[in-house]
């Protein structure tokens, strides 16, 4: 038990140690650690011109092979681990559903006025929904994996030193 009188829920029969899983927590549910601006907006760009490019090559699975490889590139910018991709990637396609609810608003209201205003806003917010769901699945596992391959080679492993004492 020497050396052990400082860590309180380190076991002395482990080399576990507690407060290195605690980090790991802070630093990856911290949003500033999360959010990479940079590859979700490209993300949001070619989850909309990969499904464009692919519909002449693959006509029934193009927009889910595009949210794929959108999510895959988000990943790889991002290299960060497969956490990290799969959240940027997952924050990229729901930035793309906030955008088409707005455009749905406002055509609603400049075509059929304050009621299809009320419409397009409604129904916005359940493609906002179908979408995050739809990104989260596709785009997501897109990104884990691109995240994976370009970061840290392991789930819960930072890229950057944990310094939060």
């Amino acid at each position: 038990m020497a050396g052990n009188e400082g860590h309180a829920l380190k076991s002395p029969h482990s080399c576990f140690d507690f407060h290195h899983v605690a980090d790991i927590i802070k630093y990856y549910f911290t949003p500033t650690n999360m959010v990479k601006w940079g590859p979700v907006f490209v993300g949001f760009i070619l989850s909309i011109v990969f499904p464009i490019i692919l519909k002449s090559f693959v006509p029934k699975g193009a927009s889910v092979l595009g949210l794929f490889l959108a999510g895959f590139v988000v990943g790889l910018m991002v290299k960060g681990g497969a956490l990290e991709g799969f959240w940027n990637a997952t924050v990229a396609g729901a930035f793309g559903g906030i955008i088409l609810t707005i455009l749905l608003s406002i055509f609603g209201a400049l075509i059929g006025g304050i009621f299809d205003f009320f419409i397009g806003f409604f129904s916005g917010i359940m493609v906002v929904i179908v979408l995050l769901l739809v990104s989260m699945i596709f785009m997501g596992i897109g990104g884990a994996i691109g995240g994976f391959l370009a970061g840290d080679w392991g789930f819960f492993i930072p890229t950057q030193t944990i310094i939060l004492r």
